[in-house]
């Protein structure tokens, strides 16, 4: 630079030669990135839908959708996104050398070796170890060393808090959210359908095929523990701005799970039996936020095809399960619900089995279910099927995506290595000639690998851990993939421990192979 600029070059011609190198390389790595992606991304899907092998509806019908091209992996838009993300990164990498190459002074360049100067000084020991050796070298280059781990670490915090929430959506525990029992069976109903107003609610329970007797059947299918019925009916309100919420009974085997889902205010079971107290769930507060305890609700219910006037206050705010309110968001006990109406209020048989699912007993179940007609029926391996594939395809995407956010990471990690050990040839060379052995000179490479390694797990795998626990509340709280309880993501964890080690394992061994290839004194004449 400083010999170019001394023949007449301008600063602005010398920003504009930094600036074309960087785009040239752009202009080679960005379409063969396009390209790589276009190849990889049908194979990714299909990959992940080989990965889960139990045919459901939604994993069936998204795999069709894909292989007959219905819907497009590849988006056009999403190509002139992909080229000007990267060229404005590319961009934002140059100004730094660009800065640098217009400061250039022509004398200072043209005397410049590489060398060192009195502030990179290094700390010198009268006896010298592998170890000493070792930490003189990332001692003299901290800021290259910290950036390269730091890169690395917040890749790894990602890739922690992601690993967190997948491990925390467990299929299995997200349908047992889902869904009260193993399975479940309600009358159909509609709303506002003028060609069949007999599905209507109001309509529905003046003949409501959840009876005794359907009870009593059900009880009597081998594998059937007991049926419990909820009753339910709907509210319209001007708190709800005149829309129609659900309101559910809960019998006496439910006391329990209702007394202590309460997380603000205090009420009993036996008080809820009067009818003139509700509890709400804290779901309901997401699209009413003004809803608050000792609030009275003026409530219209409709009893056939009466409407009746309630005065219902709200008594507690409580945290409960979509299986245990089934989306209807106000909660009394079951006497006090039946008090609203001269009909059969039952809304949901929530069947108990020895198992979470026995194809025995779900055929029985359909055989009297189908007898009926007016009854649907849901299972909880149909929830578990549900989340399973849905989990499966949300894995898939994350890790292929973080598996590429590693990679470039860890590619950085290798560049990093190899300039370090490129530009210490010549004192490579003098330390062998003075009597470093070649496994020495391995152990020493293998220490400066295993700094950036351990650095990065430090932060990464201490500070994921910690970080992950707090998107964990979160994810709950807000019901995202049914999330419930916290798994820490120990196979995860071990995985990104036992690549980064390996990557750094060999990358040492490869370059220390690729430093012998040159001879002894080819090493000490080397001039960087």
């Amino acid at each position: 630079m400083g010999k170019i600029k001394a023949i007449g070059a301008t600063t602005g011609q010398l920003r504009r030669i930094v600036l074309l190198e960087g785009f040239l390389v752009a202009a080679i790595a960005v379409p063969l990135g396009l390209i790589t992606g276009t190849l990889s991304a049908k194979y990714v899907f299909l990959g992940i839908f080989k990965l889960y092998r139990n045919e459901n509806i939604m994993m069936s019908t998204i795999r069709e959708l894909i292989q007959r091209g219905e819907v497009q992996l590849i988006v056009p838009w999403i190509y002139v996104l992909a080229i000007g993300v990267a060229m404005l990164t590319v961009f934002l990498s140059l100004l730094r050398p660009m800065k640098i190459a217009a400061r250039v002074s022509e004398i200072e360049a043209m005397r410049y070796r590489g060398a060192q100067t009195a502030k990179k000084r290094r700390k010198g020991y009268s006896d010298i170890t592998i170890g000493r050796l070792t930490m003189i070298h990332l001692a003299g280059s901290k800021k290259k060393s910290m950036m390269t781990i730091c890169s690395m670490a917040i890749t790894g915090l990602f890739f922690m808090v992601i690993a967190t929430v997948l491990s925390c959506a467990d299929p299995g525990e997200a349908a047992d959210n889902s869904i009260m029992g193993e399975y479940q069976i309600f009358p159909i109903i509609e709303f506002d359908n003028k060609e069949h107003p007999e599905l209507e609610w109001c309509q529905v329970q003046k003949n409501n095929p959840l009876t005794e007797e359907l009870k009593e059947q059900i009880l009597q299918i081998d594998g059937v523990n007991s049926v419990e019925c909820y009753p339910g009916n709907y509210v319209e309100a001007d708190a709800f701005n005149g829309d129609r919420e659900g309101i559910i009974g809960v019998p006496e085997s439910g006391k329990e799970l209702l007394e202590n889902g309460i997380i603000e205010g205090t009420v009993t079971y036996e008080e809820l039996k009067r009818g003139d107290k509700v509890i709400i769930d804290k779901n309901l507060l997401h699209w009413y936020p003004d809803l608050k305890i000792g609030d009275v609700i003026d409530a219209v219910i409709r009893d056939g095809d009466e409407k009746c006037r309630k005065q219902l206050e709200i008594a507690a705010i409580g945290d409960y399960d979509l299986g245990f309110t089934s989306y209807h968001y106000l909660l009394m006990a079951e006497e006090g619900l039946r008090s609203f109406s001269k009909y059969n209020l039952n809304m949901y048989d929530r069947i108990f089995a020895d198992k979470k699912y026995d194809a025995d007993v779900e055929a029985g179940i359909k055989a009297i279910i189908e007898e009926n007609g007016r009854i649907e029926m849901k299972t909880w391996k149909d929830f578990y099927d549900d989340w399973n594939s849905g989990m499966t395809l949300t894995r898939g995407a994350c890790y292929a995506f973080l598996g590429i956010l590693g990679a470039i990471c860890i590619m950085n990690m290798i560049n990093t290595m190899i300039h370090s050990v490129h530009v210490r040839k010549k004192e490579i060379g003098m330390l062998q000639a003075v009597g470093m052995s070649d496994l020495q000179l391995q152990i020493m490479l293998q220490l400066e690998g295993l700094f950036y390694t351990a650095g990065t797990l430090i932060i990464a795998v201490g500070g994921g851990s910690l970080a992950g626990y707090p998107v964990f509340l979160w994810a709950k709280n807000n019901g995202m993939f049914g999330i419930r309880n916290y798994h820490y993501p120990l196979a995860a964890t071990l995985m990104m421990i036992a690549v980064l080690v390996l990557v750094q394992v060999m990358m040492m061994f490869a370059i220390g192979k690729s430093v012998k290839k040159d001879s002894l004194i080819d090493r000490i004449r080397f001039d960087s």
